[in-house]
């Protein structure tokens, strides 16, 4: 009899991605995720989504999830939508409008726009994690009025690429800049390069997995040297 655990390990990988790209889909954990599981996301789905064969459902998951990761993130505290969408668009309405993405944004056009924001978030966390400066161009608007209680009323709105980038450097600033690693481990030809959130000073590998192969091929190199060696 199979558990749920052996349906997870077993499921097709283009259902894992697709529930990876879901996650912060519910309103609750919109609401409730901070910073880190926001970059969590971030660093561990969209940076690695393999864009081959994106399927259009991918497409338009992707783009809804990307607003949900950038609403409300400082410095700008973008609103959820803070794209110009026409109403006629708009399914339903509250923070989690339905919005035909389809009609916005075309599958194709989409997967162009979401492989360009990948490959701009990547030079992003490259310049961070290296400790190189990064000169973001803002393409966003600012608009004022006076209320009817002579209050002045600020509205804000930008591409769905700025407010991205935008929010991953106000979540970066907020769990600290120091946490942001890339992995170290090499295997032969295989390199991971992974970006993550370290737990501990002086963390070099993504995940534990990675640390203990380390040791064993250092191990391994230093065994095979020393067996040279006896010879």
């Amino acid at each position: 009899m199979r558990t749920r655990r052996d349906e997870a390990i077993h499921k097709p990988a283009s259902e894992k991605r697709l529930e990876a790209v879901r996650k912060l889909h519910t309103g609750d954990l919109v609401v409730q995720s901070g910073a880190k599981a926001r970059l969590h996301w971030l660093l561990t789905t969209f940076v690695p989504l393999s864009m081959v064969n994106l399927a259009d459902d991918d497409v338009r998951q992707a783009v809804f999830a990307l607003e949900l990761y950038a609403a409300g993130a400082p410095p700008f505290r973008w609103p959820a939508g803070g794209v110009k969408i026409p109403r006629k668009f708009v399914k339903s309405r509250g923070p989690l409008a339905i919005i035909d993405w389809d009609s916005v944004l075309p599958p194709q056009r989409g997967r162009r726009f979401l492989r360009d924001l990948q490959a701009d978030v990547r030079v992003l966390l490259h310049a961070l994690s290296a400790g190189r400066s990064y000169k973001l161009a803002i393409d966003a608007q600012l608009s004022c009025r006076r209320d009817d209680e002579n209050q002045l009323q600020l509205e804000h709105s930008a591409s769905l690429g700025t407010k991205v980038l935008t929010a991953t450097l106000g979540y970066l600033a907020e769990v600290g800049i120091g946490r942001l690693g890339r992995c170290f481990f090499i295997e032969g030809s295989t390199k991971c390069g992974r970006y993550f959130l370290a737990n501990r000073l002086r963390q070099k590998y993504c995940h534990p997995g990675h640390a203990t192969r380390s040791r064993y091929l250092r191990w391994k190199t230093r065994w095979k040297a020393g067996q040279g060696r006896g010879r």
